[in-house]
């Protein structure tokens, strides 16, 4: 082969080899571009986007007539922007975020409790949003903020929903509290990046009507969240905020049964007493207002307890924080005995039938007195519930037995849940004594029960509930708080509806009876109500005194359960007052009051 040969054949040799070399650089970089791109891609998307959850706005709550008890205002937090704030290394970020935030806090007189730790951690966990420094800054704070914001870098105020409760104490055990969500707990966690948490209701109206309100269908008071997709670089910090963004939906409003003006009335009236009123439209068992006194200021718990406050709270003896009204556990004394007298009308006991009372009853060697230590002489049922007198009832409820009783009672909600949206004792219906094995019944406790000591409890609410269905023909009500519920437009989308829950099952005249024997405990001369006799109102009532041992001595907790009719309403309420005198003396005058001046517009 010649030289010239030799040479070309060598030169088709390399240029083969160079195209082949072109060729698997050109396929590699066709799979890996093209082939491989979108998944290339995506992963680059998945580490540069951050999906931020974005709170609404939470649902306001209203009383019936439209005042405003929870309402959302805005709160002034100062926070630090870090990828403004960076430095060529983390220690040296830190430190200038560190140096910075010492400099603010004795700037606006706040403790600086700002850690190297919780900075660090916030670089880790969530570099792509602000880093709150101070929260809820006063006005003069705010101010003197914005005038060193442009000396600090990174520096800036972003506006956060605060829960506010311009009424204070009005019907706050009720309304109840919210606190932030716990984000690792929120179902909806693993689908953001950064989650930013909702307030969620914690006690009362805020906790019942929180994801729903109605019906599970109805949204409640949390709103729907937004979200936003930001751009981040490889360490975790915004570069473009906002790629995408999706706005919150504002939570459902919630309108309460409550009547403003009777709900003021109440705690006025109950101001310097231990104790509950609540008072009830009978007829469709909507709560119109509910006190329980003392009560806890609820616009101190927002944005966070205040912890001198909370301490004062809980060392309180008269238990500020505790709503005695649906979850109060009281023995009912006397008020029972119109449920004592319906039982022995249903089980054929003539309301003419006449039991000598000598002023005490001797059951097995054991005394119970009656109201008049010297005896009221022969009582018949109207004349034995208007002077309350014990032992016209030990007798006919030992007649009677414990079970004809203990039933009467439970067809009046005696021993079961309210069914009220915010909850409630249950209470003690006698029942559960009477078939307990561990527990052995006696003639005592027969006797007991008929005249509401011993083995049976209550709550205000069950009382005024049973009350009402004396003053509406013997319909049992589903309780309820809630009235309407409307979309942040105002669209209504919720409206409730009238509840029977059960139907007393009594002789034809028996309601009858036992009203005629509760107007005459008001109206009566010698009635243990009298003092609620009014010259404006026909008042129906019945007086109670309930002895309760306790580490100080013996105590009454005194009652007066109570309806009247105005404009063809019906209404029922029950006043407690704890370590009284009696029902006649510390509630009946109560009551007058409370439904002369509440009515009297009306």
């Amino acid at each position: 082969m010649t030289p010239v040969n030799s040479f070309r054949v060598r030169l088709v040799i390399i240029a083969a080899i160079m195209l082949a070399g072109f060729s698997v650089l050109l396929f590699k970089l066709w799979y890996e571009q093209i082939h491989r791109g979108e998944r290339y891609r995506k992963s680059i998307t998945r580490q540069s986007v951050r999906r931020v959850r974005l709170p609404g706005m939470r649902g306001r709550i209203f009383t019936s007539d439209y005042l405003l008890l929870a309402d959302n205002v805005p709160g002034y937090n100062l926070v630090f922007y870090l990828q403004e704030m960076r430095l060529n290394s983390r220690k040296r970020t830190i430190e200038n975020i560190r140096y910075i935030a010492q400099k603010m806090a004795n700037e606006l007189n706040r403790p600086d409790s700002l850690s190297e730790e919780d900075i660090r951690r916030h670089i880790i966990t969530q570099p792509g949003l602000p880093l709150v420094i101070f929260r809820n800054l006063s006005d003069i704070e705010l101010a003197r903020s914005y005038q060193l914001m442009p000396q600090m870098p990174g520096m800036g105020i972003e506006v956060a929903t605060l829960r506010s409760y311009p009424q204070k104490d009005m019907a706050s055990l009720t309304i109840g509290f919210t606190r932030p969500e716990d984000a690792d707990d929120a179902p909806d966690r693993k689908d953001y990046s950064y989650y930013q948490s909702d307030l969620a209701g914690k006690s009362g109206v805020e906790r019942a009507f929180d994801r729903s309100a109605g019906n599970k269908y109805i949204p409640g008071l949390h709103s729907q969240p937004g979200y936003e997709l930001i751009q981040v670089d490889h360490l975790g910090y915004v570069n473009t905020r906002r790629l995408e963004y999706l706005a919150p939906t504002a939570g459902s409003n919630i309108v309460l049964t409550l009547d403003s003006r009777a709900q003021k009335l109440g705690e006025k009236l109950m101001r310097n007493q231990r104790g509950a009123l609540v008072l009830l439209n009978a007829d469709t068992g909507e709560i119109l207002a509910t006190v329980s006194s003392p009560r806890m200021d609820i616009s101190r718990t927002t944005p966070a307890w205040k912890k001198e406050y909370y301490q004062q709270l809980e060392k309180n003896p008269d238990l500020p924080m505790f709503d005695r009204v649906a979850h109060g556990r009281y023995m009912p004394g006397s008020i029972v005995k119109p449920l004592a007298a319906l039982a022995a009308l249903k089980n054929n006991i003539s309301p003419e039938h006449e039991v000598e009372c000598d002023g005490r009853s001797i059951i097995h060697g054991a005394r119970i007195s009656c109201a008049n230590r010297y005896g009221h002489g022969k009582m018949n049922m109207l004349t034995a519930i208007e002077r309350s007198c014990n032992d016209y009832f030990i007798e006919t409820g030992l007649e009677l037995g414990p079970e004809k009783l203990a039933e009467m009672y439970a067809a009046a909600g005696i021993g079961e849940h309210p069914g009220l949206e915010t909850g409630g004792n249950r209470g003690l219906n006698p029942a559960e004594r009477i078939k307990s094995p561990r527990y052995k019944w006696r003639d005592y406790d027969t006797a007991n029960i008929s005249i509401g000591q011993g083995m049976i409890l209550l709550s205000p609410l069950q009382a005024a509930r049973f009350t009402a269905a004396i003053a509406n023909g013997g319909k049992l009500m589903k309780l309820t708080l809630l009235k309407a519920v409307f979309d942040d437009k105002g669209k209504l989308l919720f409206r409730n509806q009238v509840q029977t829950v059960k139907e007393w099952q009594l002789p034809a005249n028996a309601l009858d009876i036992v009203r005629k024997g509760m107007y005459q405990v008001v109206n009566a001369p010698q009635g243990s109500g009298k003092s609620a006799k009014s010259n404006q109102l026909t008042i129906y009532g019945k007086t109670g005194t309930a002895e309760v041992d306790t580490a100080r001595g013996r105590i009454n907790n005194t009652w007066f359960s109570c309806f009247t009719e105005k404009n063809s309403v019906r209404y029922a309420l029950t006043i407690l007052v704890e370590e009284g005198r009696s029902g006649g003396r510390n509630c009946a005058p109560l009551a007058k009051k409370f439904l002369e001046e509440y009515l009297k517009e009306i």
